[in-house]
C-alpha cells in the first residue's frame, strides 16, 4: 500500500497498532471534532477502532441515510430510497437532490478513515462498498 502508517506497522485496517499514536489521535486530533460520550469511549479503550469514531460523530440525517447504504453494501440504493429514509416526515415532497448530494458530500468527509467509501452512480443513487 501506499499509505505510509501501514507500511510502518502503525495501522492495519481500521485499528490503530500503536500506543502512541492513538494517544496524539485522541488527545491533538480528535478532541476538538468528536462529542464527550465518544472521547470517554476512546479513554477506556487499549485500541480504538477508527470505524467506532465516524460513527458516533454522525446527525441523524447522516446516521438514517448511512444505516440504508451500510445494509445494502455493493448494491445501488436509489435517491427515492434515500430520501425516504432521510426525510420521512417532508413526504418527499421538496426534497431536492441538491439537499441529498450535500448530506452525501458530509457523511462521505465523517467516512475519510472508515473501511467504506460511497460512490454516486449518476441517475440511478449511491454504492457503498468496503474500500
Amino acid at each position: 500500500e501506499n499509505n505510509p502508517l501501514i507500511s510502518w506497522g502503525l495501522v492495519e485496517g481500521n485499528k490503530i497498532l500503536s500506543s502512541v499514536l492513538a494517544d496524539f489521535i485522541r488527545n491533538e486530533v480528535l478532541v476538538e471534532n468528536i462529542s464527550s460520550s465518544t472521547k470517554y469511549a476512546m479513554s477506556t479503550s487499549d485500541q480504538f477502532n477508527i470505524q467506532d469514531v465516524w460513527e458516533h460523530e454522525l446527525t441523524k440525517l447522516e446516521f438514517l441515510l448511512w444505516q440504508i447504504l451500510k445494509s445494502n453494501l455493493d448494491q445501488v440504493v436509489s435517491r427515492e430510497t434515500l430520501i425516504k429514509a432521510g426525510w420521512p416526515d417532508d413526504n418527499n415532497e421538496g426534497v431536492s437532490d441538491e439537499a441529498l448530494d450535500q448530506a452525501m458530500s458530509r457523511l462521505r468527509r465523517k467516512m475519510e478513515f472508515s473501511r467504506y467509501r460511497i460512490k454516486t452512480i449518476k441517475s440511478r443513487g449511491f454504492l457503498a462498498r468496503f474500500a
